[in-house]
């Protein structure tokens, strides 16, 4: 009944003897392996996978071995390039360990704080780079003579005003680019 379970979970499992040998590899292992069970079982953990001992997963397994403590470790696996949380167990007699495919996880993770750093690039541009244009049109507007719009001084001031403007603006465009850039990642 429990290896009936264990074969019915999506997540890899498998354990190890104290000699670091397969004794047991659940299919969906197997499966993001693609090597067969019958070909993994009974093996050395570095004879059926030898890239492992060159990652972040062995040096966690090596110390839920020897400490008797559970360890985590996350990373990419060699044998297929996806990312996977791994959790290994000291066991009785050897290792137990679990293993969840987190690839499209950390795709959407990564998407999502990409958008954030967009969200706060708009942030910062809405509260920095539209105040100084829009205070030097403030400022401007208020040193026009309205008594007398003939006055030449008014003149450069609107000069002043339309180049403010088309500086609010170009920060107006770069905003709704990077708006569109975060709306599609």
């Amino acid at each position: 009944e429990m290896q009936a379970i264990l074969d019915g979970i999506t997540d890899g499992f498998y354990t190890l003897d104290n000699e670091w040998r397969f004794t047991y590899v659940n299919p969906a292992l197997t499966q993001s392996f693609s090597v067969p069970r019958e070909e993994i079982v009974g093996k050395h953990l570095l004879e059926a996978t030898p890239q492992v001992e060159h990652s972040i997963f062995y040096p966690a397994m090596a110390e839920a071995y020897e400490k008797q403590h559970t360890t985590y470790a996350e990373g990419v696996a060699p044998s297929n390039g996806r990312i996977y949380f791994c959790t290994f167990y000291p066991i009785k007699n050897g290792l137990a360990v679990y293993s969840v495919d987190v690839t499209e996880y950390k795709e959407k993770e990564t998407q999502v704080e990409r958008q954030n750093q967009l969200l706060r690039e708009i942030a910062h541009m809405q509260s920095h780079q539209l105040r100084g244009p829009v205070a030097s049109i403030l400022g401007l507007a208020q040193l026009v003579n309205m008594d007398n719009f003939t006055d030449p001084a008014n003149k450069e001031l609107v000069q002043s005003i339309i180049e403010a403007t088309r500086a609010l603006d170009d920060v107006i465009k770069h905003i709704n680019d990077k708006t569109s850039e975060a709306a599609e990642g």
